[in-house]
């Protein structure tokens, strides 16, 4: 059973590796070893839940797992990307080229309603697309936890990729509340906390990534034992 008071506490347990977490999860590439911290204290590991992160000690290690964890989710995406370069192309693009100039005070756009009558068919086009880039984003979102967990937990990035391992988890009553548990949450908290600047967005999205990747670990650690 998923030992929620145990995840909510673990960013709070140690102030100060949360404000080193904070910090350099505001840096862009830096905040690759954030990413790589959080999955390390997420217990997938121990195969026991407990409210302690890991110590700031292997950043250089961290840095790697963040990195190959951020590989693993774009391997993930691949349709994604293609499917979104298609709602591009065929819906975007051509709009662009009927209302774009380029004059003495540099690139313009004029959009009359001549213009939007004419783009209709392009916006019915890209609607089906639209839903199937939705669909794969929720399902690449739903799916990817668990693969980069799966490869923290053994340290083998093939292991990302185990689809028998994965659809173990995935199709679980107790996944699937932590999954939506730990998305609302990241909403919440980086919606709120991005009023802040420059640090707001760093502070929510590190301490609901801590939170929810615990979630998400005490629920595959639940279900491999009671299988």
């Amino acid at each position: 059973m998923v030992d929620y008071n145990l995840a909510f506490k673990k960013p709070f347990s140690d102030f100060r590796k949360l404000i080193i977490g904070i910090v350099l999860n505001i840096i862009p590439i830096v905040n690759l070893i954030s990413y790589g911290y959080i999955l390390e204290s997420s217990d997938i590991k121990r195969r026991e839940q407990s409210d302690t992160m890991s110590e700031w000690e292997d950043f250089s290690g961290f840095f790697i797992k963040g990195l190959l964890s951020f590989i693993i989710i774009l391997i993930y995406s691949i349709p994604v990307i293609i499917v979104g370069a298609i709602v591009l192309i065929v819906g975007l693009v051509p709009f662009l080229s009927q209302v774009t100039t380029i004059g003495p005070l540099g690139v313009q756009m004029e959009a009359t309603p001549e213009i939007f009558s004419a783009y209709i068919p392009n916006i019915v086009a890209i609607i089906p697309l639209l839903i199937i880039l939705l669909v794969l984003l929720l399902i690449v979102g739903y799916i990817t936890p668990v693969a980069v967990l799966n490869y923290i937990k053994s340290d083998n990035f093939s292991e990302a990729f185990n689809f028998s391992q994965i659809t173990k988890y995935i199709f679980t009553g107790d996944y699937i509340i932590v999954w939506l548990l730990s998305l609302v949450l990241n909403m919440v908290l980086v919606g709120l906390l991005s009023e802040i600047p420059i640090l707001g967005t760093a502070i929510g999205s590190f301490i609901s990534g801590m939170i929810g990747t615990s979630l998400i670990a005490g629920a595959m650690i639940s279900i491999d034992k009671k299988n």
